[in-house]
């Protein structure tokens, strides 16, 4: 079981409760796992009597002194929100960020309607582009330039990249080497097939200028094969090349993958927000580890159809990432359902997600809230329990129904400073609120006996997953604050990225911390 407590005590030290938690990727439960169908990964039994570790973090309470709108800023710290705190490279959003999710004035707005298409635009056919996490359908020349637009406003991170074939070097701008373009491409899609997958798009500047791939067919076909020839054992990975602004561009989907590859130099890399990190050969194995763990989210649910979905939230997936898509395209793009036969089989990723009825599919996958009285649990004829919420919905309301059941009963302090008396929450913001968020994301899926949990006492809140660290996170690399990141749900992780909700910097622990 990991736990994340935020407690009063101002000491890390001092705290009752020592390190790891919900915040944290992983998670254990106990329970029947799903069935898959045949051909399926068997990675999802656990060994008879093993263990569940229980592990605990403490946070101190937030004693600084900060009205309300400085603690969401402090809270909100790399987000534009509407108390003014803005993303640090510059007073406005910067270009291709979108507002996160949990600024606290805007948490329950829905974006814009979706966009129509002009009148007279043809219909889809060939071609391909991109935006942000995924590779999207160009439909036409006039589809291609509206796409364009995403392309260049969409910011690299954990599942995008950009790479220029163009040495700006030189005064005057030449060609790369193929050589030197087919080595970026092998470090990201490395990277990337080790951590949780992402989508990479070579020809187009980091700025979003189109300059293009301009190469003789030939030099062409070696960086087509660069998964092949340049990663050890060779990755599987989407490549096509298309066309926008009158330039070829080429574009590789890669999928997290179970294996761990290195590059023909011997190199391992891992994607890290938007950074291919180096990734220690020693780590290896603890890094296979985790990933034998993911399959739960990929499985199969025979029994479900595209009738167990609610559309309206798959359309609002559509309609934040600003894509034209049809409700079967986008969930195929995401890999959340899989067409065979003539039917769609949709994976519990996609159930958890979308569906109607999540409950139906998995039966602890809700959030308990329970609100006590005093400092700790009693039970019995002491039962101290003052509220209790069993709360239930797709993952993608889940989280924000969570935010809207346990904001007010964060209490708000007021303290003197300089004559004048200033309200502070009593927890930041954003401390809890990651919390929430990485206990659904990183939860592990395989057991249906341990829900999440959310104990709120006078002096302290415990948010409680049922789990383990995802190997290669440790509890002493979480103490000493680095920026590690794994995923035990990519697929339902980078869906939630899209939606606003994370950004998947490795960064959330760090964060919690400093803005206590």
């Amino acid at each position: 079981m990991v736990t994340c407590g935020v407690a009063r005590e101002r000491r890390l030290s001092h705290l009752r409760n020592l390190c790891a938690g919900a915040a944290m990727p992983a998670i254990f439960g106990q329970g029947e796992r799903q069935e898959c169908l045949p051909g399926a990964p068997d990675w999802g039994r656990i060994a008879p009597g093993r263990t569940r570790d229980t592990c605990r973090i403490g946070i101190p309470h937030q004693e600084r002194n900060h009205d309300r709108k400085r603690c969401c800023a402090a809270a909100a710290r790399g987000f534009v929100c509407s108390s003014g705190a803005s993303d640090p490279r510059g007073p406005d959003l910067a270009p291709g960020s979108r507002p996160d999710r949990r600024d606290q004035h805007q948490a329950a707005q829905r974006r814009g309607p979706r966009r129509e298409p002009e009148p007279g635009r043809r219909p889809g056919r060939a071609g391909l582009g991109i935006r942000g996490i995924a590779v999207v359908v160009i439909y036409d020349e006039d589809q291609a330039m509206s796409d364009l637009d995403w392309i260049r406003r969409q910011s690299e991170g954990q599942f995008f990249e950009r790479k220029s074939c163009i040495d700006r070097s030189q005064t005057r701008r030449t060609r790369r080497p193929i050589r030197d373009v087919a080595r970026d491409v092998a470090e990201t899609l490395v990277a990337m097939a080790n951590a949780d997958g992402g989508a990479l798009v070579v020809g187009v500047e980091d700025d979003g200028t189109v300059t293009g791939v301009d190469y003789p067919a030939d030099r062409l076909d070696v960086l087509q094969r660069t998964p092949q020839t340049h990663v050890k054992p060779p990755l599987h990975a989407r490549v096509n090349v298309g066309e926008l602004a009158g330039r070829r561009i080429m574009l590789f989907d890669v999928d997290w993958s179970a294996e761990i590859h290195q590059l023909t130099d011997g190199r391992y890399l891992f994607r890290i927000g938007d950074q291919n990190m180096p990734f220690p050969a020693q780590d290896i194995e603890a890094l296979k580890e985790g990933k034998r763990r993911r399959v739960t989210e990929t499985q199969f649910v025979a029994e479900a159809s595209l009738a167990d979905l609610d559309l309206d939230l798959v359309a609002a997936l559509t309609e934040s990432v600003g894509l034209q898509m049809s409700s079967e395209q986008i969930l195929e793009r995401y890999r959340l359902v899989e067409r065979r036969n003539g039917r769609y089989l949709l994976t519990l990723a996609a159930l958890l997600l979308f569906g109607k009825d999540p409950g139906k599919w998995h039966a602890r996958c809700g959030i308990d809230f329970v609100k006590y009285e005093g400092k700790e649990r009693l039970t019995g004829t002491a039962l101290n329990i003052v509220k209790r919420e069993q709360l239930e919905a797709p993952l993608v309301r889940l989280i924000e129904l969570a935010y809207d059941t346990i904001r007010p009963h964060v209490r708000e302090r007021q303290q003197l400073v300089d004559l004048f008396f200033e309200e502070h929450l009593e927890y930041p913001t954003f401390a809890w609120q990651e919390a929430i968020i990485n206990a659904g994301a990183h939860r592990d899926y395989r057991y249906e006996g341990l829900g999440i949990e959310v104990w709120m006492f006078d002096d302290h809140v415990d948010i409680r997953s049922p789990g383990e660290l995802v190997e290669p996170v440790t509890l002493e690399r979480l103490k000493r604050l680095e920026r590690v990141h794994a995923s035990r749900n990519p697929r339902i992780v980078r869906v939630l990225t899209d939606f606003g909700y994370m950004r998947e910097q490795g960064e959330g622990i760090p964060r919690m911390f400093e803005t206590m």
